[in-house]
């Protein structure tokens, strides 16, 4: 499936662009049943897309949010994709949203997966809308190229995986590849030169583990659009 490719001239207008396809997809689900899903990731990127989104008028009080991958630290680490989410997301008209965090109370990544399963589980399938970044390694999510769970990651039936970056420090949990494409779209949003490159060789090329994106942008089930500036 061939991905439909949104390019900006700065990242204002990418914001502007694409809160309102955010609120778009968010209120029509809302419309059509009661409540929306909306799946979103952490780092640097999508700040300012937060920031922005948190003040725009939505029923949020509708609207479930979880991530893509969460590292495990305690929730008020500055590494924490939740405390992110809390901070940048939850406030404004955002702050009435049900948020479901993937960190739990046990000692690791590992041993929480049966309850970090159930939990996903519980959120209505598909999603209405996931919103994924990329690493310049071509990263999505925590499928890291060599990381020695990416295949069950990748493969598996399961919600989610409890991964190790081989050059990370923290454990990851990150939803599957099945539960990432269990959605009605994926927005690829990415900003700047290199990950350009990095996008242009994975769509050039066939699906590749060294580039875990391409798992995303080379399948045929779900629709995906990226917005880059």
């Amino acid at each position: 499936m061939k991905s439909n490719f949104n390019q900006f001239q700065n990242t204002d207008e990418l914001l502007d662009a694409l809160c309102k396809k955010i609120k778009e997809r968010l209120q029509s689900a809302i419309s059509q049943k009661g409540f929306a899903t909306l799946i979103v990731s952490g780092g640097k990127t999508p700040i300012a897309l937060f920031k922005k989104l948190s003040t725009l008028k939505i029923e949020w009080q509708k609207v479930t949010i979880t991530l893509a991958d969460e590292r495990w630290v305690k929730t008020q680490n500055e590494d924490s994709n939740q405390k992110l989410v809390k901070d940048h997301l939850l406030q404004n008209e955002a702050s009435l949203a049900k948020f479901i965090g993937l960190k739990t109370s046990h000692k690791n990544a590992y041993d929480a997966i049966d309850v970090v399963n159930k939990n996903i589980s519980d959120i209505p399938k598909p999603f209405d809308l996931t919103i994924l970044g990329m690493g310049e390694d071509a990263h999505t999510a925590s499928l890291f190229p060599d990381a020695k769970e990416l295949d069950e990651a990748l493969f598996s039936t399961n919600p989610t995986s409890a991964i190790t970056p081989p050059k990370g420090k923290y454990e990851r949990i990150t939803l599957s590849l099945k539960t990432i494409l269990d959605t009605k779209l994926i927005i690829l949003h990415i900003e700047g030169e290199n990950k350009y490159r990095v996008y242009k060789e994975v769509i050039q090329n066939k699906k590749d583990k060294k580039r875990p994106i391409s798992f995303i942008l080379k399948q045929q089930k779900t629709p995906v659009e990226v917005y880059y500036a």
